[in-house]
């Protein structure tokens, strides 16, 4: 199955009078039923201390109200509402718990547009809004897994409750930041059709492991096995002790090996380890390599930030955490076995050949208020490349100024698109508008969205638009 396998969300917005804000840390994972289907779990986890709380029958309680709206072909396929409430308490003078809550939703196979609304019921602030490109393919004549669930505790239940699966309450662990505190964890997934493909009851091997997510390499200590014998849903579970797993990027992957040693399938998931006083071993000698010239610790700096655009998330954290220390040594050694890790025999031409193209960025889409590496444009530009096809457009009547970048291949999908504008047409600060690249900001409204600068023809009930002379924007997502 390729899709992403699970996102994070910081959701914070600041209420203007109190100064409070609610928080809230947002995954998920898709799973199939054999008798209802495919669907999706979504985990919410809120920050206690910033839910607006009120009183009734002597006790102070906190409601979340939360819309799913999962769009397709930009019509609405499914709308879920759900109120939330917090854990009750005396007061709230102490620290308020968190609190967790889960939902099932299910879908068709199928490409859907997300979007999740998020309103403290409590506060006269606007709701906190998040929207995310999913895909549901699971096929009932194919060995598939489902989605990799980290856990923080699976225990076994007969209560029927919106955290029980298979016999085991599962507790999920919704952050793919795993803290310095948090000593051990566990996954779940689950393996369909396998007595479809190999026969019912025969034997077949899980592996799992964790895998470094710079270098590829297997880390010592961390793998583990389980024989299963095939049924319509395999139940996969394991833990992992992780209090000297150093901090850095990393990766569990799962397996399915048949008894010929013969790979069935297989899935993985990425998640980040804070544990700075077990830190990662990195080159130990810099002496004789392109960063060893390196004299000046700003300079260092600079150029460790521009590995932003094409840093995974999770390595960029471990970058971020040299920017703040500014150990010299540790910032070459990081530096050095980024550039190893994408040319292991030549790491100095890989990052000079990708400076040229800072270069080019920061010359050409540099704004009054960002440099040009991580304006829009650029960051884009490095992320993915320059484009194959490039249009511009500045005077195409009532628009705003905008670009539409075309790609023939990005990220492993065809035929991309992404769509910049400016807002505010004199300077160079062109927004990311809309993109079909999964993972980027999808806005169905785009093209309503670029035309706004003309007043008084947007009706938000019936949101459309009169043709007129030189209007090329309908043309914009397709290339002769």
């Amino acid at each position: 199955m390729i899709r992403k396998l699970l996102f994070l969300v910081f959701l914070i917005i600041y209420l203007t009078d109190t100064q409070a804000k609610l928080q809230v840390q947002l995954s998920y994972c898709t799973f199939n039923s054999p008798s209802e289907g495919p669907y999706i779990e979504v985990y919410l986890y809120f920050n206690g201390d910033e839910v607006k709380y009120l009183k009734k029958d002597g006790k102070y309680y906190g409601e979340v109200q939360v819309n799913y709206t999962f769009f397709s072909a930009d019509s609405v396929k499914i709308e879920k509402s759900f109120i939330i409430q917090s854990p009750t308490s005396n007061d709230t003078n102490g620290i308020m718990p968190n609190f967790l809550n889960q939902h099932k939703i299910y879908l068709d196979n199928g490409d859907y547009d997300m979007s999740i609304s998020i309103k403290d019921l409590n506060s006269k602030d606007a709701p906190i809004e998040t929207k995310q490109r999913i895909k549901i393919l699971f096929v009932i004549d194919e060995m598939m897994l489902s989605d990799i669930e980290i856990y923080k505790s699976a225990l076994p239940t007969e209560k029927q409750d919106m955290f029980q699966k298979n016999g085991f309450q599962i507790i999920p662990y919704t952050s793919e930041i795993i803290s310095e505190s948090i000593d051990s964890f566990g996954f779940y997934a689950e393996l369909y059709n396998a007595n479809k493909i190999i026969g019912k009851d025969s034997a077949f091997l899980i592996i799992y492991y964790i895998e470094d997510l710079n270098d590829g390499q297997l880390v010592p200590g961390f793998r583990g096995f389980t024989r299963k014998n095939a049924s319509e849903v395999n139940v996969i579970m394991g833990k992992f002790l992780v209090s000297g797993l150093p901090s850095g990027s990393y990766r569990i992957i799962i397996d399915v090996m048949s008894k010929d040693n013969a790979k069935l399938t297989s899935n993985s998931i990425s998640f980040y380890k804070e544990n700075p006083t077990v830190q990662k071993s990195l080159v130990n000698d810099v002496k004789g390599t392109f960063v060893e010239g390196y004299t000046d610790v700003d300079s260092l700096a600079n150029h460790i930030a521009y590995l932003q655009p094409i840093a995974e998330r999770l390595e960029w954290e471990f970058a971020h955490n040299q920017l703040l220390e500014k150990d010299m040594e540790m910032m070459k050694k990081y530096f050095l076995n980024f550039w190893q890790t994408r040319n292991k025999l030549e790491p100095d031409l890989e990052w000079y050949k990708y400076l040229k193209q800072v270069i080019i960025c920061n010359k050409n889409f540099k704004t009054p208020m960002r440099p040009g590496y991580l304006s829009d444009r650029g960051f884009r530009y490095l992320k993915y490349g320059p484009p194959n096809d490039r249009y511009e457009s500045f005077d195409e009547p009532l628009a705003y100024p905008h670009e539409v970048w075309y790609y023939n291949e990005v990220n492993n999908q065809t035929n991309r698109t992404i769509i910049f504008y400016n807002r505010s047409q004199v300077l160079n600060d062109y927004e990311i508008l809309h993109s079909d690249i999964l993972g980027e900001i999808y806005n169905k409204d785009w093209n309503l969205i670029l035309h706004r600068m003309n007043p008084g023809f947007y009706d938000a009930e019936n949101p459309s638009y009169q043709d007129y002379f030189g209007d090329k924007s309908r043309n914009l997502m397709r290339r002769n």
